[in-house]
């Protein structure tokens, strides 16, 4: 059961509708039964896997709870860790992934496996203790909103989730419905138009040569963008509907003034997994500045290949650490220098750099193949065709007609203003629950209505599964 589907919007609401009938004290185990049926319908007989990993985890946890002497405690870790990891290794090692997925990959494998990993270590270092209720640590490793994308979890902020959660409050689930509403928008109407633009260049780059891939390369820093955190605010509105607050995973990343400030901005659960759990246990920048660029260079090394096997995403990854690691590199040598705060037109500058490099690594994301990723950049340099940009009768040879192209621009120019009222930290949902219930009620109509017409779905198009669902 996609995201995506029509199906998604009536179990969650039939959900609600139970969740909030039963009494309080039963309602976790309503949560936990719609997770299981979630993930069975969604990964049929897969799902054995992500049970079995969970039930591993909770048992590790609590032997290493009844272990005073600490006996055996490093390689019982490294036995879960082991456990844990093989199954991702395996599958995309294989190349599996796309053709024997719905037989043999659980759904959100890559995010469960760091979740659990966390939860293992953890408990390894003391942080906290064991969890004893089976209910509550299968809800924390297998809640369905955050089980396809993320965000991924840590089991003492969810804890405290689960706590505060349960009880109905109108604001929370009214808020809950504007994400998950705002998140259809981000994927119908901005990210699955925006693909298609990308892949009629990609497709054709020997013919649509210059400034054609110049703008699918932009746009596909877009669609990547609205397409994951359009799933990530569904997952983060899903969960608040039920009273539960997931961690966030984006904070206008387009906005960030450097490499490093991207990450700080970009999939913040998996950087600060990243951070937590491979950079700070290596040394962190604790041991010199060369030692600091090496683990830098490791990390993203690791980010790279977790999110795929292929020679491009550790490509990605690499030099996302290498970025960082100039980025390093030029603070020290600057440290003694008074360092003066960027005025509008030098922010403006240091944000379109950082815009063009991520844009650039995300074209090493997206190619096939290196090769094909060198090609698209032989081939935008190629020749010079300003009128890309000039004429609007160009961008309609790059898949959409001119009334399909008016609702991406739209929806493009939404989310940037979304992103900069929220950089000024000028909440819209608390604007707009301010308002009147007619005007809140016109609004959110109008949302309805923008992306029932104006999305990119249907048998013309057959709208994509999420694009971080590969991951």
């Amino acid at each position: 059961m996609s995201f995506i589907s029509i199906y998604y919007v009536i179990f969650v609401a039939f959900l609600n509708l139970v969740f909030y009938t039963v009494p309080v004290r039963g309602r976790i185990k309503v949560i936990l039964a719609g997770s299981l049926l979630y993930v069975f319908l969604y990964s049929k007989g897969a799902a054995l896997w992500l049970i079995g990993a969970v039930l591993v985890t909770f048992l590790y946890g609590r032997a290493l709870g009844n272990n005073e002497e600490g006996k055996g405690r490093a390689a019982g870790l490294a036995a879960v860790i082991a456990l844990l990891i093989f199954p991702l290794a395996l599958f995309k090692a294989a190349g599996v992934w796309d053709g024997w997925r719905s037989l043999l990959v659980p759904v959100g494998i890559s995010f469960y496996t760091l979740s659990l990993i966390s939860y293992a270590v953890d408990i390894y270092r003391k942080k906290y203790e064991p969890e004893r209720n089976l209910v509550s640590f299968m809800v924390f490793a297998i809640f369905f909103p955050q089980i396809v994308q993320g965000p991924i979890a840590r089991f003492d902020k969810w804890k405290k989730n689960m706590e505060a959660g349960r009880r109905f409050d109108y604001k929370e689930f009214t808020f809950g419905w504007q994400l998950i509403l705002w998140g259809y928008f981000l994927k119908f109407v901005v990210a699955d138009k925006a693909g298609i633009m990308v892949n009629t260049v990609y497709g054709n780059y020997t013919k649509m040569q210059g400034l054609y891939i110049a703008v699918a390369a932009a746009l596909y820093s877009i669609q990547l963008y609205a397409d994951f955190s359009g799933c990530v605010n569904i997952a983060l509105g899903t969960a608040q509907t039920f009273g539960f607050r997931l961690s966030p995973n984006f904070r206008q990343p387009y906005f960030a003034l450097s490499i490093r400030d991207f990450w700080r901005r970009w999939h913040m659960t998996l950087s600060g997994w990243l951070r937590d759990y491979i950079y700070i246990p290596l040394g962190g920048s604790r041991k010199g500045t060369v030692r600091q660029c090496i683990n830098i260079l490791i990390v993203f090394g690791v980010s790279g290949i977790w999110h795929g096997a292929g020679p491009t995403f550790l490509v990605w990854g690499i030099f996302h650490g290498a970025c960082q690691a100039a980025e390093v590199v030029a603070d020290k040598i600057r440290k003694n220098k008074k360092d003066k705060k960027p005025g509008m037109i030098g922010m403006g500058v240091r944000m379109g750099i950082t815009f063009l490099l991520v844009t650039f690594a995300w074209m090493v994301f997206r190619a096939d193949s290196l090769s094909h990723f060198v090609n698209l950049i032989k081939n935008m340099f190629a020749i010079w065709n300003p009128e890309v940009i000039l004429d609007g009768d160009a961008y309609y040879k790059m898949g959409l007609s001119r009334l399909q192209t008016v609702p991406l621009v739209l929806g493009i120019v939404s989310l940037f203003g979304a992103d900069f009222l929220h950089e000024k930290n000028i909440s819209i949902r608390e604007w707009t629950a301010r308002r009147p219930l007619v005007i809140r009620w016109v609004f959110y109509l109008a949302m309805i209505m923008t992306v029932l017409v104006f999305g990119t779905y249907g048998p013309a198009y057959a709208a994509n599964q999420f694009i971080y669902g590969r991951f």
